[in-house]
């Protein structure tokens, strides 16, 4: 079991990780991704740091743990707000997030929050994509190439 603290500060990109997510829907993060957590705190006010499990569901079945010790609270949720690196390898994965008060006892765990991790993920999808007519010449950085595929085929890329 590989063991991590986190000592946060400084502003870092992040991932929201407590995006609500369908059954059929799993987020996918790239390894080595700044992720941060959202979560409603207990109603306790003596927990000194929560804990993370990162339980990896495929390959070797390791679980990594990493310490949050600073957090803020905003509106019924907390959040680790600078994030920190995800260092998971590939695979599948459940989050289970625990507190612990000043004495050491740890609460049960939350209930998991699936998702994966990948080394390969492919670029990001364009989006409001539109055509509009031009009046000057075709740039000579680009390279039109006409192919037709049948509409019955799908998923096909063309050269």
């Amino acid at each position: 079991m590989k063991r991590f603290y986190l000592f946060l500060g400084g502003l870092a990109a992040f991932i929201l990780i407590a995006a609500v997510c369908s059954a059929q829907t799993v987020p996918v993060f790239k390894a080595g991704d700044t992720v941060r957590i959202v979560w409603t705190a207990p109603a306790d006010t003596d927990v000194v740091h929560y804990t993370c499990y990162f339980i990896q569901l495929s390959g070797n079945y390791q679980t990594t743990v990493v310490d949050i010790l600073e957090w803020n609270e905003e509106g019924g949720t907390s959040t680790n707000p600078a994030g920190f690196k995800l260092a998971l390898v590939d695979g599948d994965y459940e989050l289970r997030l625990t507190a612990v008060d000043a004495a050491g006892n740890e609460s049960l765990p939350s209930e998991p929050y699936n998702f994966k991790v990948t080394t390969d993920l492919p670029p990001g999808q364009p989006l409001n994509v539109y055509m509009e007519l031009v009046q000057v010449p075709i740039a000579t950085g680009i390279t039109a190439k006409l192919s037709k595929v049948p509409r019955t085929v799908t998923g096909v890329r063309t050269n």
